[in-house]
């Protein structure tokens, strides 16, 4: 197969990051650093002993669930304020137990912070502003499997979805300023490490609608399921 610019399947109205180990300008196969496709001068730091795996279809970036991680540092897109916006990632967990480990974060530690993580054993994620509280789905996930995760937020309300369809609510006021993107850890790196796959990752300055979710989850499905 052949990669080398922005999955033209999926949305890209509001599409302000996109993270791709299979896509030749998000990462070449080989070095440290990987990119936002669509603002190459944004830069992630891969830490530790990020690879390079693959299935049949794809190049993907794999985390130990020990100290790997992705940081992109400050990404000024991604200040938020009060508006709406969204965020999205395929992984394939190597292991599911009663810890929370995080998958993508936007924000800061002790800042504003929308991160989605697994939760126990189910897709989760943890929002905070002036008040904090978690999202927790309703699907228990396996290991070895690959699926879809996403969260919108349409003005306090924030929504999951796990393959296209909503599995999770919270609704939470404030203002989402705070603005490092991490990937398969915390902020910083220093806890809730990843461990498995993880696949594309993107981040939309708007709410996707639920049709909107479910297109993106069908666009890419056929690279992993």
């Amino acid at each position: 197969m052949k990669f080398g610019s922005i999955t033209t399947p999926i949305i890209t109205d509001g599409l302000i990051f996109n993270v791709d180990a299979a896509n030749r300008v998000s990462y070449s196969g080989t070095g440290n650093n990987c990119f936002n496709t669509l603002k190459t001068s944004q830069i992630g730091i891969l830490h530790n002993e990020v690879t390079l795996g693959e299935n049949s279809k794809n190049f993907l970036f794999g985390v130990d669930g020990i100290d790997d991680y992705i940081d992109f540092g400050n990404i000024p897109e991604c200040d938020f304020g009060d508006g709406n916006m969204s965020l999205s990632a395929w992984i394939n967990p190597n292991i599911v137990t009663s810890d929370n480990v995080d998958i993508i974060g936007i924000g800061t530690n002790r800042g504003t912070r929308i991160r989605l993580q697994i939760r126990g054993v189910v897709l989760g994620g943890y929002i905070d502003s002036n008040n904090a509280r978690p999202l927790k789905g309703d699907t228990n996930l396996n290991i070895n499997t690959w699926y879809n995760g996403c969260i919108t937020k349409v003005g306090t309300t924030f929504t999951l979805y796990l393959n296209g369809s909503p599995d999770g609510i919270t609704s939470i006021p404030g203002d989402f300023t705070d603005t490092e993107v991490i990937i398969g850890a915390y902020f910083g790196g220093g806890s809730n490490f990843f461990k498995g796959l993880i696949g594309p990752i993107q981040i939309y300055n708007r709410a996707l609608s639920t049709n909107e979710v479910l297109h993106n989850y069908n666009a890419l499905k056929g690279r992993f399921i």
